[in-house]
């Protein structure tokens, strides 16, 4: 028998669950925090894909759906102050999976339906950045991107394990 997937948070408690995470940083957060720049900002959605937020998937995580009312409004305001959004897609192939196919059990290829960012989420003005691994700045044009925005800081939000965000978070 298949064990459900535990929901860390849900709608209901994700604020009260945000506010103990950000009190458990304290200690580690920068003193005083860098000034927040609106203009010179951009904001990045990572890997928000049905792979990983339909339930009918394997790889389901359900935190993902409590999240997603939370990302469309962003998306939608920074859409509306003409700030850059930027949506990541993971995709593999068979060369280039490495140890990904093993710990997901499949490929996240193009023809894979699944690999599609989930058609919940509002696209806005957004750009898609395809990427092959964690990091959504290794082999992509994401940094270039970026530097041809000015953009000189990034809103990290994602649906998947913590794993990712540091990955992304040692990349820049």
């Amino acid at each position: 028998m298949k064990q459900p997937k535990e929901t860390y948070f849900s709608h209901a408690t994700l604020h009260a669950k945000a506010r103990q995470m950000m009190q458990a940083l304290e200690p580690v957060r920068r003193n005083p925090p860098l000034p927040y720049a609106p203009e010179r900002s951009a904001l990045l959605a990572l890997d928000l894909q049905a792979y990983f937020l339909d339930e009918s998937s394997h790889a389901f995580i359900p935190r993902g759906a409590a999240i997603l009312p939370g990302v469309n409004a962003l998306v939608r305001a920074c859409s509306r102050r003409g700030l850059p959004v930027f949506l990541t897609r993971h995709l593999n192939t068979p060369q280039n999976a490495g140890l990904m196919s093993a710990w997901w059990r499949d490929l996240l290829t193009e023809e894979n339906p699944s690999s599609a960012l989930d058609p919940r989420l509002e696209r806005g003005t957004s750009i898609e950045v395809r990427k092959t691994r964690y990091d959504a700045f290794l082999n992509t044009p994401l940094e270039t991107l970026l530097r041809e925005r000015a953009v000189n800081q990034v809103e990290p939000l994602l649906a998947r394990a913590p794993d990712c965000e540091s990955e992304n978070s040692a990349a820049t």
